[in-house]
């Protein structure tokens, strides 16, 4: 079964402008085309996922681990019920992230601070608490480190 809906169109938009902007960088310098990159190449990726899970339902199903189905697919909180001290955790927690790119490199930071607002800001599983930013730093280290031979990734910044 196939399911359109405005949540379906948006996640495609998403991932149609993630494609447009990696398009776009095939003909820049490497070193013009890095941010881009970074930003792109994980924004098709999880923007592609999320397209199949809401364009066929039985995707999301098969996912049921990320929790997808269990919510309607739809994991955001309201404004409410975030509250002020919501706010001021999410606003801590980007501030630990940009201190740990600082000591230990990006690769470690996307590691634990993911880890951190998965398990204890969004409250999700320990399977997808640890499972998702695994994959996401072997993913860009793959991507970047071993492909692209980016190793600003690796250590931090001296």
């Amino acid at each position: 079964m196939v399911r359109i809906n405005e949540r379906t169109v948006f996640s495609f938009l998403i991932c149609a402008f993630s494609v447009v902007l990696l398009i776009q960088t095939l003909e820049m310098r490497a070193d013009a085309a890095l941010v881009p990159r970074v930003i792109g190449v994980p924004l098709f990726i999880f923007s592609g996922f999320q397209f199949l899970c809401d364009l066929f339902p039985t995707v999301a199903r098969r996912f049921s681990f990320a929790g997808l189905e269990k919510t309607g697919m739809d994991n955001s909180k309201s404004e409410e019920e975030f509250g002020l001290k919501g706010n001021y955790l999410f606003i801590g927690w980007m501030v630990l992230f940009f201190l740990l790119i600082y000591f230990v490199g990006v690769i470690a930071s996307i590691v634990i601070a993911f880890f951190l607002y998965l398990r204890f800001l969004a409250k999700q599983s320990w399977t997808l608490s640890i499972l998702y930013p695994l994959l996401f730093a072997l993913s860009v280290y793959l991507i970047f480190v071993q492909g692209m031979g980016v190793y600003y990734f690796t250590s931090p910044v001296s």
